[in-house]
């Protein structure tokens, strides 16, 4: 049987990737700019979102509506307002809410 690299399909991806490969270098080589895209900016971009970006809650702004307060309830809104994290407020309904 004759090796026409169609009877193989790995042998002739391999060679693809491989002059995939050989062309984006030579490419770099042509255009240093590029290493500039590919590297510098990406170092930046970590360093801003690893120092200067947090992610970390805070202070998150709770509003508790109750219709019906309850021993629970009022423990429940006494639990959120008793962490560092939430600044949670209780609101009794006056009137019925309207939902969408």
């Amino acid at each position: 049987m004759k090796d026409d690299g169609k009877s193989t399909p790995g042998k002739g991806s391999l060679r693809r990737i491989w002059a995939l490969v050989r062309k984006e270098t030579l490419q770099v080589v042509r255009d240093p700019s590029s290493l500039v895209v590919a590297f510098i900016l990406p170092a930046i971009l970590l360093t801003l979102f690893g120092f200067g970006v947090s992610f970390d809650a805070t202070r998150v702004r709770v509003g508790l509506v109750v219709e019906d307060p309850t021993p629970e309830t009022s423990l429940f809104v006494a639990s959120l307002a008793n962490t560092r994290r939430t600044d949670a407020r209780l609101v009794r309904a006056s009137a019925p809410l309207a939902l969408s």
